[in-house]
């Protein structure tokens, strides 16, 4: 009795780049609304500044589960650098939102300039992770292109050799 598992083969995995592309968008959403609550601050509208921070810094952790989700799912493609920019914009991405968590609760507790400048900080960068992400991804789109044409062009060898065989070339 065979168990065949789809998965276990080296397949373009669609759902986990359409994961990872929505994941890329609600980051960069988030990154706008940070910049938005960022600027408020600055006006000294703090609390329209914090509650836009905590709508972005909320859009960023969305985004990140859905990148880690697709990452999960293009482990078969990991022969691609791709995949570890990826990796490692997650990482990056973990590290700006500590950063960014930390710059809200010192604007709460009255040390507006020390949490300005750390979440100037985070969105630095949750904007350089993004940018290793779109690499990555940009890699790993390019390596699944790769291995689609050259799967398709042995495809048509062995087609050509199959007519030749039937045919007595």
């Amino acid at each position: 009795m065979s168990k065949c598992m789809p998965c276990e083969f080296d397949c373009d995995r669609i759902e986990g780049i359409e994961d990872i592309k929505k994941g890329i968008c609600k980051i960069f959403e988030g990154i706008k609304c940070i910049r938005e609550g960022l600027e408020d601050i600055c006006r000294c509208c703090i609390c329209e500044g914090v509650k836009a921070i905590r709508k972005g810094l909320c859009l960023v952790e969305d985004g990140l589960c859905d990148l880690i989700r697709g990452a999960r799912d293009i482990d078969h493609t990991s022969r691609c650098s791709g995949k570890k920019d990826i990796l490692k914009g997650i990482c990056d991405i973990k590290e700006a939102i500590r950063c960014i968590k930390k710059g809200l609760h010192d604007i709460c507790s009255c040390r507006v300039c020390e949490g300005v400048e750390a979440i100037q900080k985070g969105l630095c960068e949750l904007e350089n992770a993004l940018a290793d992400i779109v690499e990555g991804l940009n890699d790993v789109l390019g390596e699944m292109e790769k291995n689609r044409r050259r799967r398709a062009d042995a495809m048509d060898k062995v087609s050509d050799l199959c007519r030749c065989f039937d045919w007595g070339c």
